[in-house]
């Protein structure tokens, strides 16, 4: 474990790094930063697995921060319990960036679990998005915004609560664009997703989703730890 103590960021990837840099079984907790307080990627795309940010602070992006053509990839990895003055504790993405994650867990972030902004493009496969709340004017899980692109695939998104934008996933202009496949998004407040320009395919939505294959009959889900 990591613990820096709130004296100084944790990781900061800035150098052109490539998918062959890797950040492997770590855990970053009480880091600071302007942007992202546990990791930082900025013209750079690492790999980062088996870790985990936990309890970091920033002004954007608490846990971790991806911005100006990163595009890293996360795998096993946890974001919890991060804070930050503004959008995206969790996790924070503008433009223009490109972000994959596999097998993760967004758990328990004071101001969204994940934030998109600008031209940002998001893959989720098989994460978990929980118990993550909002203090402003986004969504509780994730937020897409200004051209954004959202993918969620074999996702579970349960438990978040978010302003009058959506508890799991909210999307504010008609310019963003989600797609939600094979998914999970149940026990959210206000609601499950909100815009018209979310699309949600085979999967299990409550209150309903028009959509092929959708379906809104409880799941019995049970959240451990």
């Amino acid at each position: 474990q990591m613990d820096c103590e709130w004296a100084a960021q944790g990781f900061v990837f800035n150098q052109r790094e490539r998918n062959a840099s890797i950040l492997r079984g770590i855990t970053v907790t009480r880091a600071p930063g302007g942007n992202g307080g546990g990791l930082l990627a900025q013209c750079a795309s690492p790999s980062i697995v088996d870790c985990a940010f936990v309890s970091n602070s920033a002004q954007f992006g608490g846990g971790v921060h991806v911005q100006s053509g990163a595009e890293p990839f996360f795998y096993n990895c946890e974001i919890r319990a991060n804070s930050s003055d503004y959008h995206g504790s969790g996790l924070y993405a503008m433009h223009p960036s490109r972000l994959r994650m596999e097998r993760c867990r967004i758990l328990r972030n004071t101001y969204g679990g994940l934030d998109l902004s600008g031209a940002t493009e998001a893959f989720l496969r098989r994460c978990l998005v929980a118990e993550n709340t909002t203090k402003g004017d986004t969504a509780g899980g994730i937020y897409a915004s200004y051209l954004a692109r959202l993918n969620v695939d074999e996702c579970t998104l349960v438990g978040n609560k978010g302003s009058a934008y959506g508890g799991a996933i909210g999307c504010n202009t008609m310019s963003s664009r989600v797609l939600v496949r094979n998914s999970i998004v149940w026990g959210n407040t206000p609601g499950a997703f909100y815009s018209g320009s979310i699309t949600a395919t085979y999967s299990t939505v409550q209150g309903g989703w028009a959509g092929a294959g959708n379906m809104s009959s409880n799941p019995c889900l049970r959240l451990d730890g």
